[in-house]
Order: C-alpha cells, then structure tokens, then sequence
C-alpha cells in the first residue's frame, strides 16, 4: 500500500441501527471501506466488539496500524456526551448511558472520539461535499428516520447532549401522526423514508415499495404515486421552512436514501417554499442534494478528532 496516501491515517466509523460501516480516509476520500449488519438484539458489549473487529479488520486489509492513528471517530445515532464518549440515549439502537467511545478504545489501542452520526454526516459534506462553498450548511437526512446536524464555518454547532440539530422532531401537525420519540406530529413521520414508503404502500395498494420504486412511479406519471410525492414535498418543506427561519442556513443539503431522488425534490421544494419562508426576499438558502451520498458519516466521523 502507498503509505503517503494515508499518513497518519484517519478512520471514521458509521454506527446505523442496521449496519455498521468503517473506512480508512485521507484529503476526503475513502481509499478502503468495510461494512458488516449491526442487529439489534446484541448486547452493547456485542456491538462494540463487531466494531473493533470491523475495524481491525480494515486496517489488515489496508495495511494500516492502528497505533499509528492518533485517534478514530465515530458517529452514533442518538444524544452524545462528547466529553465522557457516552450515547446517553439512543432509541434506534436502544442504548442508555452506554460508554462507547471508552470501551471501543479498550479494544483498540486507541483514543475515540464520539459525536451523534447526523453531525458526523453534516460535517462530512460541510468540509468536502455539497456544503464545502458555503458559511453555514444544514443537513437534512431522509433515511429511515430524518437527522441533520447544522455546521458553521466548518465546525459542529454544539448543543446540549450533542443530539444534532433535531430537525427530524420539529412538529408540523401537533395533532399529528405518532413518531417513534412518543410525540404527535414531528417531521419525522411525515418526512422520513419509512412515512413515504407507508403513504405509498397505503395509496397505491402495493405491498413492496421503497422510495426508489415510489420516485420511479412518479416519474412515471403514475397518478397516486405523484399525489404522495405531492404531499410528500409540502410535509418536508414546512419542515425546511421551519429550519432556514431559525438557523437561517446558506444551503440545506439533502442526504440519506431519499436524496437520490434529485431535483424532483430540490427543485419541487425550491417552489414550494419561496413565498414561505419569513423575509424570503432577504434570506437565500440553497436546497442541494449531498455529493458524498453513503460515505458521508464515514468521512464526517474520521475529521470528528479534530473537533474537540
């Protein structure tokens, strides 16, 4: 291996609540990647060492050591003590005061530096993807929940637990649908990957959908498939409406599975919110699509060290 290419090397690692994935990153590239299923019925102990082994075994495969890295970063879903590199509470993976970042250490040799993943993710695109041309950028992710993390001048905008900007839980509907959180009405369960495919699944009577098969219908100019899409577009604008009138964002960057959709969601949502947004005559904020797609909680979570 070219040992110039990832000296000192950098590792990031992606927790999901389905799958765990590392890689090895220099200048904002992956040059090695890994991944293996994260279940949800393994002990904390369990998941921590299927990390360390997916770890270690990257860096074999690489030719890297591990001591050489001066530390690894990782991101997790759900609210972070940074300083003692704890999930406090995350109910995707189910985990409470759950001390990753010192027993990963353990196992590794090595410091760990924890954030929540959605920060990861937005400071990932912020410094080397969609994000990287402007002051200040908001990511949206539009997977199985809706995430996000808001980064100014190139660093996380801290807040309380570390819980990223909880922009999948600003409330659209009080009087709502049930989110996961135990509230009524968050954009999560209007806005999310999982909301969309069930809207579609309901209108279309079809039981096997995801979002790609739904876009894909609606380019196709099926009549319920584009109904959804139409609601789909107004429940997730009110939320970026909510989103640019209190962080006031250069760009909103759309990432997770549903951002594949493209400019059947920027430009839809572009329309949708310019006479929306308060003072929209004064406030420009772009709406993107992310640029590193997947590997963009990888590559967030290797520049996580030097975030503390």
């Amino acid at each position: 291996m070219n040992k110039q290419i990832v000296t000192p090397p950098k590792i990031g690692i992606d927790l999901g609540g389905t799958n765990i994935k590392a890689g090895i990153v220099s200048d904002g590239r992956i040059i090695y990647k890994d991944s293996r299923p994260n279940l949800l019925d393994w002990s904390f102990e369990r998941t921590v060492d299927e990390i360390a082994s997916l770890v270690k075994s990257l860096a074999d495969k690489a030719n890297v050591k591990i001591s050489e890295c001066k530390s690894i970063g990782i991101g997790s879903p759900g609210l972070i003590d940074t300083a003692k590199g704890e999930v406090v509470y995350s109910n995707n993976i189910r985990w409470k005061n759950a001390p990753l970042a010192t027993e990963l250490g353990k196992r590794l040799g090595v410091l760990v530096k924890l954030h929540n993943d959605a920060k990861a993710a937005a400071l990932g695109e912020a410094v080397y993807g969609a994000g990287k041309d402007y002051k200040t950028v908001a990511l949206l992710t539009l997977g199985t929940g809706v995430g996000g993390g808001l980064i100014r001048d190139g660093k996380i905008e801290e807040t309380q637990a570390a819980a990223g900007a909880l922009f999948g839980h600003i409330t659209i509907d009080y009087n709502g649908r049930l989110c996961t959180c135990g509230r009524r009405g968050c954009l999560e369960a209007y806005a999310s990957a999982t909301a969309l495919t069930a809207d579609a699944k309901a209108a279309m009577g079809i039981a096997n959908l995801d979002g790609k098969a739904v876009f894909d219908a609606y380019r196709q100019g099926d009549q319920k498939a584009k109904e959804v899409v139409s609601n789909y577009i107004k429940y997730l604008g009110e939320g970026i409406v909510s989103i640019i009138n209190i962080c006031c964002p250069d760009a909103i960057i759309l990432g997770g599975g549903l951002s594949a959709a493209g400019g059947i969601l920027t430009e839809s949502l572009k329309e949708y919110i310019k006479d929306k947004v308060f003072g929209a005559e004064l406030i420009k904020t772009d709406i993107v699509v992310s640029r590193l797609g997947n590997d963009a909680g990888i590559i967030g979570a290797a520049l996580l060290p030097s975030q503390f």
